[in-house]
């Protein structure tokens, strides 16, 4: 898919037809097909093994929404929560590299696991300007596919616009509508000449506040992990704040450590 595809897709978001198909299912059995009307008794029979029939049928469809259980090296069964933890500040925990909106720049797929735990190194984010200004990162122009960008390299952020504008709360037509977090798109990209994982977090500078991350949907999360890959590779994503002010990225490889500072300003609807 090309990099303006992916994202577009973050401005719209659909209901999986597999929801649809299962709700119109439940709330609508297929009609039976016309018969002669058989006699009392075997009616009766009949309406028996049909309730029977319908009722293991929605089991077995509601089965399939189940979450499944893991099976641990020691053979015991682990079974997965239907919810995942929610932290204090709201962010979901990082999905690692299983998340399809992170798999962009000619990776091929997604890869399984994360980033290895040495990329999770402490943050380090930077002061406010000694007169309480926000000490935003200059922009210049890294290859001419991509707008200008934030960053030193070998991994850029390119913010459309200059300052990262949200609303909030989300407006109902919005992606994130019923989440607690706004935000706006922003593309990702390295260059060829870094291959390795990459793990990006954020937070408030001079304040407490957190940043999030996402795709084209209302869930934020703690942190992006991005897989290994070749050449350019790009992510168009969203970062997700719910308050205007001074934040930070911290971007880890696994031989640098780089800081981005932006502006969120807040839009009215």
């Amino acid at each position: 898919m090309k990099l303006v595809d992916r994202f577009r897709s973050l401005d719209r978001m659909s209901a999986p037809s597999y929801w649809t198909d299962v709700v119109d299912r439940l709330a609508a059995p297929d009609p039976m097909p016309a018969a002669t009307p058989p006699r009392p008794s075997r009616r009766i029979v009949a309406l028996v093994v049909a309730a029977i029939v319908a009722l293991l049928g929605v089991g077995l469809v509601l089965k399939a929404f189940e979450p499944k259980a893991s099976v641990t090296p020691e053979g015991s069964i682990t079974p997965i929560p239907t919810t995942s933890p929610t932290p204090e500040n709201g962010l979901l925990p990082s999905p690692g590299y299983s998340a399809a909106w992170l798999c962009g720049g000619g990776v091929g797929g997604c890869p399984t696991g994360g980033v290895p735990d040495g990329l999770r190194r402490p943050l380090r984010l930077p002061s406010l300007a000694s007169d309480g200004s926000c000490p935003v990162s200059p922009t210049h122009r890294v290859v001419q596919i991509f707008g200008p960008a934030l960053g030193d390299g070998p991994v850029y952020a390119v913010i459309p616009g200059g300052p990262l504008r949200f609303q909030y709360p989300p407006a109902r037509t919005s992606v994130f509508a019923g989440s607690d977090w706004g935000g706006n798109k922003v593309v990702w990209f390295s260059k060829p000449t870094y291959t390795g994982p990459i793990l990006i977090r954020g937070g408030e500078v001079g304040g407490s506040h957190a940043v999030g991350f996402s795709g084209g949907d209302p869930a934020a999360y703690d942190s992006m992990e991005l897989p290994p890959g070749h050449g350019w590779r790009n992510w168009p994503t969203a970062t997700r704040v719910n308050a205007p002010g001074c934040y930070a990225y911290q971007v880890d490889g696994t031989n640098f450590t780089e800081v981005i500072v932006f502006r969120a300003v807040e839009v009215a609807p």
